[in-house]
């Protein structure tokens, strides 16, 4: 069998991308820079931070985010251990977030600190997430209403 008959899937470009370029930097604006080992790295961590929630094969997975690094982790932890990743739209109306996260049946909800508002304010609408988890560093977060 040749190097090229495998199946092409997330972790597969993850996996060449850390082969190829292991100290090429990803660089997102001033925020973070680190390398394609890196980032491999963090998504091993993260999905297992995943799988200590209780997320597996099949379970669904939102992010109300910024196009950031972590939702670049995101990205590829989340499919790569077989759950489900779903984007939600901030730009929506509060009801129709609510509405599409509760039909899609999203479990965890990761969302950035600026979304916080969007969260709070529809929680109680929320029948399916199981948990909340706040996209920021350790010393930077903020008070919330939401049960992390």
């Amino acid at each position: 069998m040749s190097t090229y008959e495998y199946q092409l899937t997330l972790t597969k470009i993850l996996e060449r991308a850390v082969d190829v370029f292991p100290d090429v930097e990803i660089v997102y604006r001033n925020i973070s820079r680190y390398t394609y080992t890196d980032l491999y790295e963090r998504v091993q961590k993260l999905a297992n931070a995943l799988g200590k929630l209780g997320v597996k094969e099949g379970v669904k997975v939102a992010t109300l985010d910024w196009n950031t690094h972590r939702h670049l982790e995101l990205y590829f932890a989340v499919p790569c251990m077989g759950a489900v990743l779903h984007m939600a739209n901030p730009r929506l109306s509060l009801e129709e977030i609510a509405y599409i996260l509760n039909h899609a049946g999203d479990e965890v909800l990761f969302v950035n600190e600026t979304f916080l508002p969007i969260v709070e304010a529809i929680s109680n609408k929320l029948k399916t997430v199981k948990h909340y988890v706040v996209i920021t560093d350790k010393e930077k977060m903020p008070e919330t209403k939401l049960s992390l």
